[in-house]
């Protein structure tokens, strides 16, 4: 939904700046025209006259009035093309703030329904079998608390997506969270998985903050100062 916006915002952006060049081009070809038309009207006057120094001082008078008019018409042309691109730069401001919020609903939407999948999971052991992707060896009731513990990690993501949390209060949920042992066994359970993550994604930038918080926590002399990781 939020490529739809783009495109016809981009062809008004176009159309405008066009308008924009046919104006200055035809404020151009005015000066031309009344510069013409100053030509004619001195060079009849000078005919009528035979003296040098009224020659000169007619052509000195249509100097100043032929720059004059150029410089007019160059004023204005800088001033409509200023006020049309300030409207450009308007409508692109608008376009890239109407996507990113339709991005950030994408992203909510998305979170909402990993949620629901997970939660139907939890009450059912037949749809549990399905997202059991932690081996064998893990009874059912451990594979439930997993999943509840990736929906607490899904929370901190989605949060981390969004941007409306600083990385220090990130890192301090994680920290919170790891202090629980269940929710480190998942941590681990889950490390196979993480290599599939691109190098730039969120996921994976959010992985290595939990990685660094986890080994600070580890560490005997940052143990006891465990909100601070």
């Amino acid at each position: 939904m939020a490529g739809t916006i783009g495109p016809g915002s981009t062809g008004r952006g176009s159309d405008g700046i066009g308008a924009a060049v046919i104006a200055a081009f035809g404020l151009w070809l005015l000066a031309v025209a009344f510069a013409g038309v100053l030509v004619l009207v001195v060079g009849t006057a000078v005919d009528g006259f035979g003296d040098d120094d009224t020659f000169a001082a007619a052509t000195a008078v249509f100097s100043v009035l032929t720059g004059a008019v150029v410089a007019i018409a160059v004023i204005l042309q800088q001033r409509h093309l200023s006020a049309q691109n300030e409207r450009v730069l308007r409508q692109l401001t608008m376009m890239a703030e109407a996507n990113r919020i339709q991005a950030n609903r994408d992203v909510t939407e998305q979170f909402r329904l990993n949620l629901d999948v997970t939660g139907r999971a939890l009450e059912d052991d037949e749809l549990l079998a399905v997202l059991d992707t932690y081996g064998d060896d893990i009874p059912p009731e451990r594979r439930r608390q997993f999943l509840y513990a990736n929906m607490l990690y899904l929370q901190v993501l989605h949060a981390f997506r969004l941007g409306t949390h600083p990385e220090h209060e990130i890192r301090g949920a994680m920290a919170i969270h790891l202090q629980n042992q269940t929710f480190r066994g998942y941590w681990e359970a889950t490390r196979l998985h993480r290599r599939t993550l691109q190098p730039d994604s969120p996921e994976n930038r959010l992985a290595r903050i939990t990685d660094d918080v986890l080994r600070r926590l580890e560490d005997e002399e940052q143990r006891q100062d465990w909100w601070r990781v």
